[in-house]
């Protein structure tokens, strides 16, 4: 994915009983930190746009997407914004 010149990101999420968070990391699930974004608990088949600023991107990358929470998490998608 290039990121160059990507600013923010737009996640469209939800936690269906409880919360937690999308990290997207450069290139592995240990990689540098480029974004976090905190997902409240929504109820199943639920969703919220959720905005983030991007940090640490830099040109042509892998993005790893990670889940960290105790219940169950749902991503529908990611957008890159300039």
């Amino acid at each position: 994915l290039n990121l160059a010149g990507i600013e923010s990101v737009l996640v469209r999420a939800g936690g269906i009983d409880k919360g937690g968070r999308f990290e997207l990391r450069h290139g592995s699930p240990k990689g540098k930190l480029l974004a976090s974004v905190k997902v409240k608990p929504t109820g199943e088949g639920e969703f919220l746009e959720l905005p983030t600023k991007l940090k640490n991107a830099k040109n042509l990358t892998d993005v790893c997407v990670v889940a960290k929470t105790k219940g169950v998490l749902g991503l529908n998608w990611i957008e890159f914004k300039e």
